[in-house]
């Protein structure tokens, strides 16, 4: 329920991710670079979402891996997707 949730939320912000029924949503950024920074800056809001790129996923296909879990608060999850999208919106991902 706290994935479908996050997701929903995510999508409302302008998030995209492909469809999967596990915990893990990749948020997808593209350039290697910029997803790093990303992560780097949500780390430092108090939001982890560990970057992956080349070599373990093509170049030019990197992305976060945000995972949700039954402990997570409602609140919790809506600072998170909130914060998301304020990076994200610095970084002109979203």
């Amino acid at each position: 329920a706290n994935t479908k949730f996050f997701k929903r939320e995510l999508k409302k912000r302008g998030f995209q991710f492909k469809g999967s029924e596990t915990p893990i949503i990749p948020i997808h950024v593209g350039e290697a670079a910029k997803a790093f920074e990303f992560s780097k800056r949500l780390f430092e809001a108090g939001v982890f979402a560990p970057a992956v790129g080349y070599p373990i996923v093509a170049e030019d296909k990197a992305r976060l891996r945000a995972i949700v879990s039954a402990a997570h608060k409602r609140e919790q999850l809506l600072r998170a997707a909130n914060t998301l999208a304020e990076v994200g919106k610095s970084l002109a991902i979203v």
